[in-house]
């Protein structure tokens, strides 16, 4: 093989790696799959996250998903700060993780207060002196209950709290002044809870609304101001009787901020172009929305989930034409260089065939020459040219075909002068034509 042809072989081979090594990342990167920390197992949380990982799946989209349970909320904020998963599902009033913006809001849940009527409590200051289930009640919850009596100058010590689940409520509900619940609006859990109290405590039922709530949210991004319609709970009388405001929050779908945009945009995109048949699989879905992506949001939005939500995602050349810049002057300047070298390599090669035409023409003349003098020139001729070629040996490789016949050739020369030499010695100088 020549040298030329080793050497194309290498500009090829290596442009070939360049392009595999780019393949070899894409195809990487587009098959990726997120780890997403969501609790507890039974939750709706769960239930939801699940239901994306199977749209994700069968829209065969180039991401997937895979459900780390949690207790909570709050543990699913620790796992994605520990850098333990890729997404997590948080509640905005629990502590919010260090840099993991937001995908999509899934769900708001109201904290929504009710009292039997008999009990006379119409309003939350009505409440000191009182005692308060806490439904779904864990410390998040009760916390809650502190912030809406705070907000209403009621001493949290001045009002009893039972933490109880959706199970206990039946038993305990003779017991009670009044109930905080804590879920989404509609949703099974304050429906179920507006019902039980109903035939437990047939006098009726007052709903103590948070009229503040949208000035307390304006003072504390953790929380919503959430509008529950007349009649949200069904019944005769209508229940609520009126429209009120409540507290809420909302929980959303983070991610890491490290995470690639494009997967996120992918995710986000099936999310939001799927969320009928999510709600279809799991009703509570019909509340994903999406969060607000103004600069001055109370909440930071991932880049990918902007990109899609604001229809800025970048297009292929956007997203891949530096790498396309890249590969273009990667190619040009090895093109250029391949050329290059063939040129030196043709004028090369063009230079060693006039020395062996040189050598063919000095056999010939030899053969013919009546001068001794002549033939002198002759040689030093054919000196000069084994020279040439010897200096361009010692410093650039010559094709081994064509310096064998050089060889081959200059030793033709060599012989051929000296044969004539001994013909032109003879005593009857007979030469031979």
């Amino acid at each position: 093989m020549s040298v030329l042809n080793t050497r194309f072989l290498a500009v090829l081979g290596l442009l070939a790696a360049l392009v595999a090594g780019f393949s070899y990342w894409e195809l990487g990167r587009s098959g990726a799959t997120l780890r997403v920390a969501v609790g507890p197992a039974n939750g709706e949380d769960t239930r939801i996250i699940y239901a994306i990982a199977q749209v994700l799946k069968r829209e065969q989209s180039s991401v997937r998903l895979r459900v780390v349970t949690t207790e909570g909320a709050a543990q699913s904020a620790q796992a994605i700060e520990a850098g333990q998963v890729e997404l997590a599902v948080i509640r905005s009033d629990a502590a919010t993780p260090a840099n993991a913006p937001t995908v999509a809001i899934l769900h708001t849940n109201a904290a929504l207060l009710v009292a039997p009527a008999e009990t006379g409590i119409k309003s939350v200051a009505d409440l000191a002196g009182k005692t308060v289930g806490v439904l779904r009640g864990n410390a998040t919850n009760e916390r809650l209950l502190d912030v809406i009596l705070a907000q209403y100058d009621v001493p949290s010590a001045l009002v009893s709290r039972r933490l109880l689940q959706p199970a206990d409520l039946a038993e305990a509900a003779h017991k009670l002044d009044a109930i905080l619940v804590f879920g989404a609006v509609p949703g099974t859990v304050i429906d179920d809870a507006v019902g039980t109290l109903s035939q437990i405590r047939p006098g009726g039922l007052t709903f103590i609304g948070v009229s503040e709530a949208e000035a307390l949210a304006q003072r504390q991004s953790a929380y919503e101001a959430v509008r529950i319609v007349r009649g949200t709970f069904g019944g005769t009388p209508p229940r609520p009787p009126e429209n009120l405001t409540t507290l809420g929050v909302t929980f959303r779908l983070v991610a890491n901020a490290k995470v690639d945009q494009t997967e996120i945009s992918e995710l986000t995109r099936q999310i939001f172009e799927n969320r009928t048949e999510l709600a279809a699989m799991v009703p509570l879905a019909a509340g994903i929305m999406a969060p607000d992506t103004a600069k001055a949001a109370r909440h930071p939005v991932h880049p990918g989930a902007a990109a899609f939500l604001d229809d800025e995602e970048l297009t292929f050349m956007e997203r891949y034409g530096d790498w396309i810049y890249f590969g273009v002057m990667v190619v040009g300047f090895f093109g250029s260089a391949f050329a290059a070298i063939s040129t030196r390599f043709r004028r090369q090669s063009h230079e060693q065939a006039q020395r062996l035409d040189q050598l063919l023409s000095l056999m010939r003349t030899a053969r013919r020459c009546a001068d001794p003098e002549e033939l002198d020139r002759l040689e030093e001729k054919a000196d000069d040219i084994f020279a040439a070629t010897l200096a361009v040996a010692t410093h650039e490789e010559i094709d081994p075909n064509r310096l064998a016949a050089f060889s081959l050739a200059l030793e033709q020369v060599r012989h051929a002068i000296a044969e004539r030499r001994r013909l032109l010695g003879q005593p009857d100088g007979a030469l031979t034509s």
